[in-house]
């Protein structure tokens, strides 16, 4: 019980979703022979309870830390987990491996993640209609963010003044170029570096707990994502006041980013996100790969007359579709390939241009824009809603069995 407490303690605190959690343990128990174990997840709380037929019941209490999500942690558990159900590993080396899972540092380098962090900013900025100009002030801004935010982390002041912090900063960077006299495009300057912001992990593990039966955490992690949009949006019209009253005004330069450079920065800003979340690098290609498919879906459906939230509906659900599929065929969790590829579909313009028209006045503006933002993000959670119901209802392929003397794996 201890051991399969460790995992989903491992897991939840990267804001995994709860059905994801509650089958890892289950899966532990009862590999090891506890067949009457019940799992319980309450927002940061998890109860694993046993209930032998002739002994009194154990029941085991642990409260989580939620914090940023960590992908090789959660790939490394799955791993485990297998291990354990094939007979791999017995009791006392699983629960040794999930302690060293549990203070693990990332996979990669310190320059190497946050070289990746640097290139999805500029991957997003390209994304979002920047040009090479743009993508060097967004990189700036999170030059200057990140080690800013990590200084306040110290102080052990809550996580959204950092967020707060960085919505801020990443405003005023940009603006400082256009005010040094070096024209940009500011508005995807901008916009890239609020996209490894923005709670698209948030979103989805609040969609798939909903689907899974569990409304609290459903509701908790979609009231989690809402405070943490809201605070970047204060922080974004924060700093638009702050420039207007500096008067750091300049010329924007205006570009056009061909389909082939969209394509590429598509593919980038994801990888590199992915790679800074610490992705195996087995995953880190079907990831990019169910991402730039489902940016293709959104931007070829206009000239096949299908409505912009029709195809955002479409690509959320190929992704947590894809998510589920990848997941059985990689024997890793889902989550880890959803919650990376939906921020392709996360509208980043609109929070962005809601809050701009908040912070100069404009309500009929802000309020069009924040009305298309929500409309967004509900075509996005119903979407994957649908996609990861599908996905889970595929059936999953049998242990490997021993056939005349051959290991084979035989399909449901």
């Amino acid at each position: 019980m201890t051991c399969s407490l460790r995992a989903g303690q491992t897991m939840l605190e990267s804001s995994v979703s709860v059905s994801d959690v509650t089958e890892v343990m289950l899966r532990l128990t009862r590999a090891f022979g506890l067949q009457h174990c019940e799992v319980s997840i309450t927002l940061n709380t998890i109860t694993v309870c046993d209930l032998p037929l002739d002994e009194p019941p154990v029941t085991m209490v642990k409260v989580v830390d939620i914090s940023e999500p960590q992908l090789d942690r959660l790939a490394a558990i799955e791993t485990v987990t297998n291990q354990v159900e094939q007979g791999e590993l017995g009791l006392e080396a699983a629960y040794d491996r999930i302690g060293e899972i549990e203070h693990s540092e990332v996979p990669y380098p310190a320059w190497l993640t946050f070289l990746a962090t640097l290139l999805s900013v500029a991957g997003w900025v390209v994304f979002a209609g920047g040009g090479l100009v743009a993508a060097a002030a967004g990189i700036g801004g999170a030059l200057v963010m990140y080690p800013l935010v990590r200084w306040v982390g110290r102080f052990h002041l809550p996580v959204l003044v950092g967020t707060f912090i960085g919505g801020m900063v990443v405003v005023l960077v940009p603006n400082a170029f256009l005010a040094a006299g070096v024209g940009i495009a500011l508005v995807p300057a901008v916009i890239g570096g609020l996209y490894p912001l923005l709670p698209g992990g948030a979103l989805v593990a609040s969609v798939i707990d909903g689907l899974s039966g569990a409304p609290i955490s459903s509701l908790a992690k979609g009231l989690q994502a809402a405070v943490v949009a809201l605070v970047l949006g204060l922080g974004v019209a924060t700093a638009q006041a702050l420039t207007r009253y500096l008067e750091l005004e300049g010329d924007t330069n205006d570009v056009t980013v061909p389909f082939a450079g969209l394509l590429v920065a598509t593919a980038v800003a994801i990888g590199a996100l992915a790679v800074a979340r610490g992705m195996t690098v087995s995953a880190l290609l079907p990831t990019t790969a169910l991402a730039v498919g489902a940016w293709l879906l959104v931007y070829f459906a206009p000239t096949r007359g299908i409505g912009g939230n029709a195809a955002t509906a479409a690509a959320a659900g190929a992704i947590g579709l894809g998510g589920q599929l990848l997941a059985r065929l990689q024997r890793m969790p889902g989550t880890i390939y959803t919650t990376s590829a939906v921020y392709v579909l996360v509208p980043g313009t609109a929070i962005y241009l809601a809050m701009t028209g908040f912070a100069l006045g404009d309500s009929e503006v802000a309020s069009q824009e924040l009305f298309n933002a929500l409309r967004t993000a509900t075509a996005i959670a119903g979407g994957i809603a649908v996609g990861v119901g599908l996905g889970r209802s595929v059936p999953a392929p049998r242990p490997r069995v021993s056939l005349f003397g051959r290991t084979r794996s035989r399909p449901r």
